[in-house]
């Protein structure tokens, strides 16, 4: 069953062009390694969860509720702000 996974940006820590490292909360599902993300659902751009640390230890995935460090890939990802919201893209 696929769930649509939520998660905030808590914090950012470090960009560059096409890559981020935030703190995330999630907020529904799971998050998980390889999972992408919309950053602007109208224009179709989505970025990848490559790395998710939690307690300093590397893990494949964070519950809901739970916060973590994050490191995104893709276009757009260095634009990331606090409060941003991201959702998994809508299956049609």
């Amino acid at each position: 069953m696929d769930n649509e996974t939520e998660i905030v940006i808590i914090s950012t820590e470090s960009t560059y062009t096409s890559e981020a490292i935030c703190v995330i909360r999630c907020l529904s599902g799971t998050a998980r390694v390889g999972t992408t993300f919309d950053t602007h659902p109208a224009s179709g751009r989505v970025i990848e969860l490559t790395e998710i640390e939690w307690y300093g230890h590397k893990v494949d995935t964070l519950d809901e509720m739970h916060s973590g460090k994050a490191h995104f890939v893709g276009t757009g990802a260095e634009q990331l702000r606090k409060y941003d919201v991201l959702k998994t893209p809508q299956k049609e």
